[in-house]
């Protein structure tokens, strides 16, 4: 009878410290076992940041309808501008043209007016390319080139304005920077400098440099039709975001 004492006294005396440990906190982080749905649910989720290509849709919707642009395609006709013989297939100019064509296509299929200074390989002197933007009050001009330097390794886009630019010149080179960057494009940033492009009328205006044709890797890209396409793109992109 003792021993049945005792032993309901040690079953007592276990039962309590097992109802104090559940009250009291645990100095570990509790282990969860099963399957909890939620959590499944989350984990099987498609990543909020999953990256989608920017699209010009995303901007205000007919932001450029019915606006004029002067695109000019850089150098033709005896002057070449960069040679790219020895390490693209093509001259500058003819990277220029081709971009230049591409970029007033896109312009043209969100319902903007374009007026380019070429269309060939023609030689168009510089303050006749100026002028185009007071002839047809153009909301913008845009100049399109490709860079040499003498170092091998620098690469990426310029986006040049005058040294006494502000207002729309400065919002149009900033967002044809940012939709470089959006679509992974290489980029420089925004430059200034007093091209007579840009100096030479009233209008908004940027020179653009595609890239460095003194890159072996740059210039390799440059030569590509589908990569001049990419650019294209960016830029019309760039200009109707800036609108």
């Amino acid at each position: 009878m003792a021993a049945k004492r005792i032993l309901s006294g040690l079953v007592f005396l276990l039962a309590g410290a097992f109802l104090a440990g559940c009250s009291a906190p645990s100095a570990q982080a509790p282990v969860v076992t099963g399957r909890d749905s939620r959590l499944e649910r989350i984990q099987n989720r498609t990543p909020d940041y999953t990256y989608q290509e920017p699209r010009t849709s995303q901007y205000r919707r007919d932001s450029i309808k019915g606006k004029t642009f002067i695109i000019d395609a850089g150098h033709g006709g005896k002057d070449p501008g960069a040679l790219g013989k020895a390490l693209s297939r093509l001259d500058e100019k003819q990277i220029n043209l081709d971009t230049a064509k591409k970029v007033a296509y896109y312009l043209k299929q969100k319902g903007a007016r374009v007026v380019m200074s070429r269309d060939d390989d023609t030689f168009i002197e510089l303050n006749s390319r100026a002028a185009l933007a007071e002839r047809h009050n153009a909301d913008a001009l845009i100049s399109i080139h490709a860079d040499w330097c003498g170092t091998p390794s620098v690469s990426g886009a310029s986006f040049f304005i005058a040294r006494s630019a502000v207002g729309q010149s400065k919002r149009l080179a900033s967002a044809l920077e940012d939709e470089f960057r959006d679509r992974g494009l290489p980029v420089r940033g925004v430059r200034r400098a007093d091209f007579r492009v840009l100096v030479k009328h009233s209008k908004p205006s940027t020179l653009i440099e595609l890239g460095f044709m003194s890159n072996p890797a740059e210039a390799k890209k440059l030569s590509s039709s589908s990569y001049r396409t990419k650019l294209a793109k960016a830029i019309a992109a760039g200009i109707e975001r800036a609108y």
